[in-house]
């Protein structure tokens, strides 16, 4: 109980289970149980966490960013920012989203060319959504 407790007040961990749940990754995809992890997220700590080069933070960080998720203002740009930064270090699902950022121009010059590159670098690794891209 202690243990999870614990767990349960760790930024990384709370941004991850809303993914979880954004994304229907072990549960049910359910967009309102999120949102209740989301919220719970202490910003300026997985902005801390982030900062110190953890590629898992980078990338809540900036999905958080792009949706506007949790106590978290929506901000493309920013997004775009940590994306890249999650993504160099070989973070497929940063790799997807910042090509699907590029690809679409969301917060970013559109650049079909460095979208096929980052689709590429994150289906490299297995990812399925950058595979049918």
């Amino acid at each position: 109980y202690f243990l999870l407790q614990l767990f349960l007040l760790d930024p990384l961990a709370l941004a991850a289970i809303g993914h979880c749940h954004v994304a229907g990754r072990g549960v049910a995809a359910d967009k309102t149980t999120a949102e209740k992890y989301y919220v719970q997220v202490d910003t300026s700590a997985l902005v801390n966490i982030a900062e110190k080069g953890n590629a898992h933070a980078q990338f809540h960080l900036g999905y958080m960013l792009q949706w506007g998720k949790g106590r978290i203002a929506k901000n493309v740009p920013m997004a775009v920012k940590w994306y890249l930064k999650s993504a160099d270090q070989g973070h497929a699902n940063a790799q997807c989203n910042i090509g699907v950022c590029l690809y679409y121009g969301q917060g970013v010059e559109k650049d079909e060319e460095g979208a096929a590159f980052w689709f590429r670098q994150s289906a490299e690794q297995g990812h399925a959504k950058a595979q049918v891209r």
